[in-house]
């Protein structure tokens, strides 16, 4: 099952937020091959945020952009290996054909210890059959009997072995000759030999590690004499060459860990992390999350094909305003009532489009196009888009369609308008308390008219009256800073009283500001009376005075 995300636009407002709420349940209903996700591409407003916890309704989850991250691709851990482990089992379980991956996770005490890839066994296979040099092995005693099949005569408490293998395949002298040789290089030795006395003697005169009898029956065994002998005796039910090489597979994983792996986190960007795979003659890196935690891994089989989030866009339809990196992903449809410039899509899509005063009113029409009953808690996260974007139907925007959807809805919920509307717009905070520059960003879009590049916020205050003059000099500062910062030629903040149905505009120095049809009451200050639409009343006047 595909998951498709539902987004509205940057710094979400009510109506932004709720349509992906409503729209999502709408998908999931009439659709049920995809899973519908609503999200939201920022922080919600103090009115949003409230509305939602007053309601106890869960809000969409936060996601932070559309640009594939590794927690998208990665390979969780499902099989692995201790440290501990002999290098027999990673053998057998590579020659599974459930095994698909060249790298298996190595933990250690149930903690991740480092990655094995089939080049580091590759590697040790052929370090430890170069002529050059006698290898060394790192035995684990206790899996000699699963591995080789036989059982202990002798066994010391020791678990690990270090040493070399030696064969006494050759005459006493000779024997003795090489077993001294290497002996006095300090290197431990397991003497593989039948169960002849004479080559007893010699292995236990030089003390060597471990002795271990083959090609020969019990009841010659029972004739040596293994007293003062201070090292582990093992019967092998094998000929010399499969003890041999059952006794190299005995070895512990960590024999064959030579690589450091570098770790990488799974917020990381797809591109950038397959950029570095590409450069690393590693197989793949090992992935954790923001606290440490060993996730699974990465492998250059992660990257052959690289996903693409599906999006409906909703409230919206300029990349501009939409998530970030919403160009690398797949629009499937778009729900929106602002103008229309959309960018290029790579095939034919939906478009609901109207020019309503909400999206939520869109929404419910597909409701009943599709015949979806509309629940309770839809219908009151449907009522606030509505009646927050058109200020209880009181703004320019509101059309007939807005009256009719939210008629139908209040019957749903049992509610009548005063009493919902009274509720939804107390949640406003008073602008003295607000972080300028997070409350003038929070719903600002950006314009390029008539040569000039600007930019319009707009916020909801619970009284226009109690805003004070700090406050009024604190927003003008951060208009002009927010104007330098995004390069703008003028930047504007309506700030609107939804129960008043007023409001004042702030301005950055621009002497076009003073050409708008309202009452200066301050230096770039104007007041707005009965103004509540920043697209019906402020832009056409702003177009206005840039046109002239």
């Amino acid at each position: 099952m595909n998951t498709i995300y539902i987004t509205g636009h940057r710094n979400p407002d009510m109506d932004s937020v709720t349509a992906a709420v409503s729209y999502a349940y709408l998908k999931n209903k009439t659709d049920r091959e995809n899973n519908y996700v609503p999200v939201r591409c920022g922080h919600m407003n103090a009115a949003t945020k409230k509305f939602f916890e007053t309601e106890h309704l869960t809000p969409p989850i936060h996601l932070r952009d559309a640009f594939i991250h590794i927690n998208k691709i990665y390979t969780p851990v499902k099989t692995y290996i201790d440290v501990n482990d002999p290098i027999y089992k990673i053998t057998s379980m590579f020659q599974s054909p459930k095994m698909r991956t060249s790298i298996i996770p190595v933990f250690e005490g149930g903690k991740y210890y480092s990655l094995l890839s089939v080049d580091a066994i590759s590697r040790w296979f052929l370090k430890e059959n170069h002529g050059t040099h006698r290898p060394l092995y790192n035995f684990r005693l206790d899996t000699w009997e699963n591995i080789l099949g036989g059982s202990f005569i002798k066994k010391t408490s020791d678990e690990t072995l270090t040493a070399s293998i030696m064969v006494a395949a050759m005459d006493v002298d000779r024997f003795e000759e090489k077993l001294m040789r290497v002996a006095s290089k300090g290197i431990g030795i397991v003497v593989i030999m039948s169960a002849r006395k004479e080559y007893l003697d010699i292995a236990i005169k030089h003390n060597v590690s471990a002795i271990v009898i083959v090609g020969s029956k019990k009841n010659e065994i029972a004739k040596l004499d293994f007293k003062k002998f201070k090292g582990s005796v093992f019967h092998s039910n094998l000929d010399t060459a499969e003890t041999i090489r059952l006794l190299r597979l005995s070895c512990s994983i960590k024999s064959v860990l030579t690589e450091d792996y570098p770790k990488i986190h799974d917020n990381e960007l797809f591109d950038e992390v397959r950029k570095t795979i590409t450069q690393s003659e590693l197989r793949g890196f090992p992935v954790f999350n923001a606290d440490e935690e060993f996730l699974g891994y990465v492998s250059r089989r992660n990257f052959l094909e690289k996903p693409v989030m599906k999006f409906i866009l909703v409230d919206h339809n300029e990349s501009e305003q939409s998530i970030p990196g919403i160009e690398e992903t797949t629009i499937l449809e778009i729900v929106d009532h602002h103008r229309i410039a959309m960018q290029k899509t790579k095939h034919p899509i939906y478009v609901f489009a109207e020019p309503l005063g909400s999206t939520n009113t869109i929404i419910y029409q597909l409701y009943k196009r599709w015949h979806v009953h509309i629940p309770y808690d839809i219908a009151k996260v449907m009522l606030a888009g509505i009646l927050t974007d058109t200020v209880a139907l009181r703004s320019p925007t509101t059309t007939i369609q807005d009256k009719k959807a939210v008629e139908k809805l209040l019957e749903i919920v049992g509610t009548n308008l005063e009493t919902i509307s009274a509720k939804l717009f107390s949640g406003a905070d008073s602008l003295n308390n607000l972080d300028a520059r997070k409350t003038i960003l929070s719903d600002f879009k950006q314009y390029d008219e008539k040569g000039v590049t600007f930019g319009i916020g707009q916020c909801e205050v619970s009284s226009l009256r109690e805003i004070s003059e700090d406050t009024i000099q604190r927003f003008k500062t951060t208009l002009e800073d927010v104007s330098a910062g995004r390069g703008l030629q003028w930047s504007m903040l309506l700030i609107t009283d939804m129960l008043s149905s007023s409001s004042i505009l702030l301005s950055s120095k621009n002497p076009k500001a003073d050409e708008l049809p309202w009452e200066k009451i301050g230096s770039y200050v104007y007041d707005l009376p009965e103004v509540l639409s920043r697209k019906k009343q402020l832009l056409p006047e702003v177009l206005k005075v840039l046109g002239e």
